[in-house]
């Protein structure tokens, strides 16, 4: 839903100024800031493909819990 969206792109933008906080973060904070980083980034990659994917149509075996379809 839109609420939804406009949520998570403000928790997106507050990430951000986080990470671009000129005096730095707490090593523990930078921990949890990379894997949170690092799975966004699976997760846009697990999209990307399956965008790209030319296989008609989507099998069990296609997807992964990034991509289930549940038509």
């Amino acid at each position: 839903s839109e609420a939804k969206r406009v949520n998570l792109k403000r928790c997106f933008t507050k990430i951000m100024e986080l990470m671009e906080d000129p005096r730095g973060v707490h090593p523990k904070v930078a921990k949890v800031l990379e894997n949170t980083c690092s799975r966004v980034e699976r997760v846009r990659g697990d999209i990307s493909m399956d965008k790209r994917r030319q296989k008609n149509p989507h099998t069990w075996q296609d997807n992964n819990e990034n991509t289930m379809y549940l038509d």
